[in-house]
C-alpha cells in the first residue's frame, strides 16, 4: 500500500518537474511576443515562485530516489565535483541592479544544481513516468509548431526547437524499441520529420544535426540491439541505406534552395557564424586562474559581435562552463559523462541503458554549438540518465523488464 503511494508521488512530482521548467522556458522566451513586460512584478513574481517550485520538487526527487553507490574513483570525482558546484555557486557574482537580468543569472545557477541529481539513481519505475509523460510533452508541444509561422520564428520558434529537440530524439529512441504498434510510431516518426523541415527551412544548423544524431543513433540500436527478427533487420538496414542516398541527392540537387545548405556546415560557415565569438572570448579569457578556476558564475566575457561587448555566456555551453567554472570544473563532467557512455553501452544488460548512453553523448555533441547548461529540460534528463547509468543495479535490469513495463504502460 505504502510502496504504491510513493510510486505515485514520484510519477506527480516528475510530471511536474517536466512540464514546469518546459512551460517556464516557453513563456520566458516568447514573453515580448506576448507584450509582456518582464521586469514587472507580476512576471517576476512568476519566474521567482517557479525558481522556487523547482528546486522543491529536485528535493522530492532525491528524497524519493536511492542513492547512488559509487566505487572509490568515481566516488572522489563525484565528490568533488559536487562540492566544487556549491562553491561556484556561493561565489557566483549576484550584484545586478536590473531584476530581469539578475533572474537571468540565477537561472545559471541550476546549471550547477541539476547535475545534483547524479547522487540519486533514478528508478526503473521513474524511467517508465518520465518517459510517458515524455510523449505526451512531444505531442502538445509540436502541435504549437503551425503557431510559429504565424506569430515570430525567432522567438516562438527558437524556443519550440529548443525544447523539442530533445523531447522528440527521445521519444524517438524509445519508440523504435519499447512502443508497440505502428500507430503510435508513425505520429513521433512524423513529428521528426516536421521538426527536422522546420530546422532545415529556418537554417537551425545545430537542431538539423541534433535531429540526425538522433536518427541515425535509433537506427542502429534498432538494428543492433533491437528486438526484431532477422528479415527486418536486414529490411532496416536497406532503408536507412535508402534514406541515406535520398538526403545525399537532395543535398547536392538543391543546395542553392535550402536555407540551412546556404547557410553551410563547412569549418568556412562555422568560423563565419561563431569564429568572431571564440576569438573575442580567448582574446580576454587568457590568464591562468582563468581556465583553471574560472571567473565565477554571473562572470562577463568580451563578445566582439554584441552592441553590449561583454555577456556571462557564449554561444557554447562548454565554453559557457569553462568561463564560469574553469577547467577544474569541467574537467570532471566530461570523465563523468564518458564514464556513463561506456558502462551503458559496454557494462549493461538493457537496450535502455544504451538509449541513455546515446541521450548523453549527443549532449556532448550539442553543447558544441548551443548553450542549455541551466534549468532545461535537456539538461535535466542527461544528469539524470547520467545518475541512473552509474548504477550498476539499474544497468543490470534484464531487458524483459522494460519491455514488459513499456509495452503496458506507453
Amino acid at each position: 500500500m505504502n510502496q504504491a503511494k510513493t510510486i505515485n508521488l514520484k510519477e506527480i512530482y516528475l510530471k511536474i518537474l517536466f512540464w514546469s521548467v518546459s512551460i517556464y522556458l516557453f513563456v520566458w522566451n516568447i514573453s515580448p511576443i506576448l507584450t509582456m513586460n518582464s521586469a514587472s512584478l507580476k512576471s517576476n513574481i512568476f519566474k521567482i515562485s517557479l525558481f522556487s517550485s523547482v528546486t522543491f520538487f529536485f528535493l522530492l526527487v532525491i528524497k524519493y530516489g536511492k542513492f547512488n553507490r559509487f566505487g572509490v574513483f568515481p566516488f572522489f570525482i563525484i565528490f568533488f565535483f559536487t562540492i566544487y558546484s556549491l562553491r561556484i555557486i556561493y561565489t557566483g557574482n549576484f550584484t545586478e541592479i536590473d531584476i530581469k537580468a539578475a533572474l537571468t543569472i540565477y537561472n545559471r545557477v541550476y546549471a550547477y544544481i541539476v547535475p545534483f541529481i547524479i547522487l540519486v539513481a533514478i528508478s526503473f519505475n521513474n524511467w517508465i513516468y518520465i518517459s510517458k509523460t515524455i510523449l505526451r510533452m512531444t505531442i502538445f508541444f509540436s502541435l504549437l509548431i503551425p503557431l510559429a509561422f504565424l506569430y515570430s520564428r525567432d522567438e516562438f520558434g527558437k524556443s519550440l526547437e529548443n525544447i523539442l529537440v530533445i523531447l522528440v530524439g527521445f521519444s524517438l529512441l524509445i519508440s523504435r524499441n519499447y512502443i508497440v504498434g505502428n500507430k503510435k510510431k508513425i505520429i513521433i516518426a512524423a513529428f521528426w520529420i516536421l521538426l527536422f523541415l522546420v530546422a532545415v527551412l529556418w537554417g537551425r544548423r545545430g537542431r538539423t544535426l541534433s535531429l540526425i544524431y538522433y536518427y541515425i543513433a535509433s537506427a542502429i540500436i534498432l538494428i543492433r540491439f533491437g528486438h526484431l527478427s532477422k528479415q527486418w533487420k536486414v529490411f532496416y538496414k536497406i532503408s536507412t541505406l535508402i534514406i541515406f542516398i535520398i538526403v545525399i541527392f537532395i543535398v547536392f540537387t538543391f543546395q542553392e534552395q535550402i536555407y540551412v545548405l546556404q547557410r553551410g556546415f563547412d569549418n568556412q560557415a562555422y568560423e563565419g557564424s561563431r569564429g568572431l565569438v571564440f576569438e573575442s572570448f580567448f582574446q580576454d579569457f587568457r590568464s591562468f586562474d582563468d581556465y583553471v578556476f574560472g571567473r565565477g558564475l554571473g562572470a562577463n566575457v568580451y563578445r566582439g559581435m554584441d552592441k553590449q561587448e561583454f555577456a556571462n555566456s557564449v554561444e557554447n555551453g562548454w565554453l559557457t562552463l569553462l568561463l564560469q567554472g574553469g577547467l577544474i570544473y569541467v574537467t570532471p563532467i566530461l570523465i563523468i559523462f564518458l564514464r556513463v557512455i561506456y558502462l551503458g553501452f559496454f557494462k549493461s544488460s538493457n537496450v535502455f541503458s544504451k538509449i541513455l548512453s546515446t541521450i548523453v553523448m549527443i549532449n556532448i555533441l550539442d553543447m558544441l554549438a548551443s548553450d542549455f547548461a541551466g534549468l532545461t529540460v535537456s539538461y535535466i534528463l542527461v544528469w539524470m540518465a547520467t545518475g541512473s547509468l552509474l548504477s550498476k543495479e539499474f544497468r543490470n535490469y534484464p531487458e524483459e523488464y522494460f519491455i514488459k513495463a513499456f509495452r503496458s504502460k506507453l
